[in-house]
Parts: structure tokens; sequence; C-alpha cells
């Protein structure tokens, strides 16, 4: 009997945590697509994706991934099966990843076709830009494509830039590392 009321104390314990572990998945997660998603409707507004319609689809996309997932972590948290629970929580982590895999898609530059080997990652370019000499020189590269016709070399410096941006981006580091330790 004793054994038994331990075991069940651990199992309440080990469940209490994976709850709390979820919720910051969830939190993270979600900040990852807000933030993605403000990051789309910059590059939108800044024509730096060049195939637009489909962006703005597949930005479409993500948002319905992602209310579908909030819809199952809500279904999750009533229900009473830890069993049932879990495999709604993974669902939704699984609808939530890709999301995030299909707004990556677009920041990365994949869909407007541009193929580059330095871009593998994480693909995100600052809404609020800070100062540096690689912001200032993707700035300038972004400056350069505007005025390009020529769609290959318009999406070589578009690649350019991205590739500067993120690379003189250490703010979205610091919140993504932020969220994680709340």
């Amino acid at each position: 009997k004793k054994n038994k009321k331990e075991a069940d104390k651990l199992l309440k314990k080990g469940k209490d945590i994976q709850a709390k572990a979820n919720s910051q998945y969830q939190k993270v997660n979600e900040a990852e697509i807000k933030y993605n998603t403000s990051e789309i409707a910059f590059a939108l507004e800044y024509e730096d994706i060049v195939k637009s319609d489909s962006a703005k689809l597949l930005a479409m996309e993500a948002t319905s991934l992602f209310e579908q997932a909030v819809d199952i972590r809500k279904s999750a948290n009533k229900e009473k099966s830890y069993e049932k629970s879990s495999a709604l929580v993974n669902k939704a982590y699984q609808l939530e990843l890709k999301a995030i895999k299909t707004q990556n898609y677009i920041l990365s530059g994949e869909l407007d076709g541009i193929e580059d080997e330095n871009l593998e990652g994480d693909f995100v370019n600052s809404v609020k830009k800070e100062e540096n000499e690689y912001t200032e020189q993707a700035t300038d590269f972004r400056t350069l494509a505007r005025k390009e016709t020529d769609k290959d070399k318009k999406k070589k410096l578009l690649a350019e830039a991205r590739k500067y941006e993120l690379a003189g981006n250490t703010n979205r580091t610091k919140r993504m590392q932020e969220e994680l330790k709340n």
C-alpha cells in the first residue's frame, strides 16, 4: 500500500512537470509564430518576397495550423485521461512546428527559389532593426535589389541582404533564450 501511494505521488509529480514543460513549449512556439508573422508582413511590405501571393497563402496556412494547435491544446487541457491528453498535446506541438516550418520556408527565400547553403537554420529578419555594420549592409543590398530589374540578380541581392540581416540580429536570439528561461 505504501509503495502504491508513493508511486501515485511520483506519477502525479511527473505529470505536473510534463504539463509545465508543455506549457513552456507552447509559449515559445507561440512567440516564434507571432514573431515570424510580423516578419512576413514586414518582408511583404518592403517587397523582399518575390512570390508575394504564394507567401500570403502559405502565411494563412501557417496561421490556420497554429489556430488548430490552440484548439487541440484546449481540448487536451480538458481531457481527464493522461494518455489522451498527451497524445493531443503532441499533435498540437507537431502542428505548431509545421506552422513554424511553413513560415521559415517563406522567410528563408526558398519560396522565391533562393537556394544558398549559407542560408540554413532559422530564418528571420529583425522588424526593429539593430543598427550595426551588418544591418546597414543588409539595407544597402535591399536598396540595390529594389532598383534591380533582372529577377535573378534581385533574388541574389535579397538573399545577401537576408544573410547580413541575420548576422546583425542579436535581439531575436536573446528574446528566444528569455522565453525558454521563463
